[in-house]
């Protein structure tokens, strides 16, 4: 469903904010429509298995000039994923501490508050 939405969007830049082990990267890869992916994770661990799983660099696999793969959080603003015109967030908030939920919403949702972003 998410995939669905974000293609129905027309965004052709998305980032997966929490995007863990590359599940949703890796069906987005099919979406021809979609020219660039970027997947943003806090776990450097999470990022090498998506890189595994996306065959990131290899032949046959995700070319690195359409999926970039980000180590950061989403808790300080980014510039890095802000040329995405759609982005999702799933299975993200119940990891964050409630104290950082006011910055969390500040990063994300005022993304596009500044000049050099589009979101």
């Amino acid at each position: 469903t998410v995939a669905k939405v974000l293609v129905e969007s027309g965004a052709s830049v998305v980032a997966d904010l929490g995007c863990g082990e590359g599940k949703l990267l890796r069906r987005l890869l099919k979406e021809r429509s979609l020219k660039k992916l970027i997947g943003l994770d806090a776990s450097a661990r999470s990022l090498d298995r998506a890189a595994e799983r996306l065959k990131l660099g290899e032949p046959g696999g995700a070319s690195p000039e359409r999926v970039t793969l980000l180590h950061g959080a989403l808790t300080y603003r980014d510039v890095r994923w802000h040329e995405a015109e759609a982005a999702a967030l799933i299975e993200v908030i119940e990891h964050l501490d409630s104290d950082r939920l006011p910055q969390f919403a500040d990063v994300v949702f005022g993304a596009g508050d500044h000049a050099e972003c589009r979101i």
